[in-house]
């Protein structure tokens, strides 16, 4: 409250202050409400893979962590629990809006992308909502549970905790947490590097380098699994590399930063009606590939591990093939289904993708996935200790899981609703104002240095003028200085010597000038 020096000992209305605090927190609350519910115009399609992608993450997670149990055969198709692909549709969607939104930034400021802006986008959208988790996590820890786990906390702060063993690690769940964030540090020299190599705006270059990422995580994998010889019996400790480790990895998010970026350059061109038949055939066929190569990755894992389909049953090399390639053609399925569904191609899917209730569910998606360990503690457990003597035929125990499940999903939401409201979304509006800053400095950097460059040329033009050189004896050099111009009134006439120390005098003083204008 500012006050005038006269009035500076009045009362402090005190009801007003508080009517004032108490108006601001109901507007942030219901921005906060109507944060949830407001579909992002145009992305609906990514809010809907956002929210499957943490109902499936941690409907597995409450079945895995929590039943322990498993059905034979097809039967295992009944459980309420996911396979190992969840977060690769996190990867491809990261991939998908940060590669849109690079692309048409560097489109719309012809090159000048502020690597500044980006990065700190980035840590105030991911850093504080994941240091509260952590906190919350390690008081858990120690004061519910007496664990150490947390003692390795620093690793989750450097966001390397993915190459360490996730049994040690505080808040086992982030491990993909560390590998976006270390992909996020690594998107923006992808582009540099474009533009270095060509020119960005026409974007043949990005989309030539992500499929050579995209071909080396394959290779990497299929490196990997040679060297562990046959996995089919034996699952080495190694093997686990396959799934934690960023090379092995980061071929669904390479796809979808190509894919985003194709969005974003796209333009809408008419094709001969022949080309177009032919167009239309081929895209057909690409999202029937893409459906069979989800609905195999869903059935068997994306390391083709699960036991729907037996692993003993299958062919070293064909079982070789499908541990190296599936989970990457995963990441580029969905990639190519959610640029159909931005481009108005597949109208059934993006109807189910875009359907406003799963709004909330994405916009708590960052928080839920963050905190879901910390609830399984307080309603999971609980509940599966309190009916493990129930009876072990098939539909107790599936009514079992999915009722855990349930319980697991719906703590989680709670304490995403908390962490959101009070950590997550100031955490974005403050990276809001900082981007803000950033640009406002940027771009008066530039007006300074336009600004600068004017004066400097307009100096340069001033000192350049050079008197005019006397041919000979009858025709004078017109000056402005009063020396010169005297000597000019009384002779009528420029020597030798003097039109020389005359130009060395101006030569002299444009240097000066110019000289002193580039230090300041």
């Amino acid at each position: 409250l500012k006050r005038n020096r006269d009035s500076i000992n009045e009362p402090i209305n005190w009801c007003s202050v508080m009517a004032l605090a108490l108006k601001s927190t109901c507007n942030y609350f219901r921005e906060t409400r109507d944060s949830l519910f407001d579909s992002n115009k145009g992305w609906a399609a990514c809010d809907g893979l956002r929210a499957i992608a943490v109902l499936w993450v941690c409907g597995g997670h409450a079945s895995f962590f929590g039943t322990h149990e498993s059905l034979p055969g097809l039967l295992g198709l009944l459980e309420p629990y996911s396979k190992d692909v969840a977060v690769d549709l996190f990867l491809v969607l990261s991939g998908f809006l940060i590669g849109n939104a690079l692309q048409r930034e560097v489109i719309k400021g012809c090159g000048q992308t502020s690597w500044a802006s980006f990065y700190a986008r980035r840590f105030f959208r991911i850093v504080p909502a994941y240091l509260s988790a952590c906190l919350i996590s390690l008081i858990v820890e120690r004061t519910a549970y007496g664990t150490t786990s947390c003692n390795t906390l620093w690793r989750n702060f450097l966001f390397v905790n993915n190459f360490f063993q996730p049994a040690e690690a505080c808040m086992g769940q982030s491990w993909s947490i560390a590998v976006e964030f270390q992909l996020y540090l690594l998107t923006p020299p992808l582009f540099v590097l474009s533009e270095k190599l060509g020119k960005l705006r026409s974007a043949p270059w990005i989309h030539l380098l992500c499929a050579s990422g995209w071909l080396t995580s394959c290779a990497l994998r299929f490196h990997l699994l040679l060297t562990l010889g046959d996995s089919r019996t034996t699952m080495t400790p190694d093997f686990a590399a396959l799934y934690f480790f960023t090379q092995y990895r980061f071929a669904p998010y390479i796809a979808g930063v190509s894919a985003g970026v194709a969005v974003a350059m796209d333009a809408k061109k008419s094709l001969p009606e022949q080309d177009a038949i032919v167009a239309a055939t081929l895209k057909n066929m690409a999202t029937a590939c893409s459906y069979v190569v989800i609905a195999l990755a869903w059935l068997n894992g994306g390391d083709f591990t699960n036991l729907v389909v037996p692993i003993k049953s299958l062919n070293a090399v064909v079982f070789l093939l499908l541990s190296s390639f599936l989970r990457p053609l995963l990441g580029l399925s969905v990639a190519w289904l959610l640029t159909s569904c931005t481009r108005g191609q597949a109208p059934l899917l993006n109807a189910f993708l875009s359907a406003r209730v799963w709004s909330p569910i994405a916009g708590l998606s960052y928080s839920m996935y963050l905190l879901e360990a910390v609830g399984e503690k307080f309603s999971n457990w609980p509940f599966l200790a309190a009916t493990q003597h129930l009876s072990k035929a098939i539909p107790v125990q599936l009514l079992r899981g999915y009722a855990s499940m349930a319980l697991y999903i719906s703590a989680a939401m709670l304490l995403a609703i908390l962490n959101f409201t009070l950590v997550e979304r100031p955490g974005m509006l403050l990276g809001k104002r900082v981007i803000s800053a950033l640009k406002g400095l940027s771009q008066g950097r530039r007006l300074t240095r336009e600004s600068s460059s004017k004066t400097s040329r307009k100096l340069d033009l001033e000192a350049a003028e050079p008197a005019a050189v006397v041919p000979s004896n009858d025709t004078p050099v017109p000056s402005t200085s009063p020396r010169t111009s005297e000597a000019i009134n009384q002779s009528g006439q420029l020597s030798g010597p003097e039109q020389m120390q005359r130009l060395e005098e101006q030569s002299k003083t444009g240097q000066d000038v110019k000289l002193s204008l580039h230090r300041l």
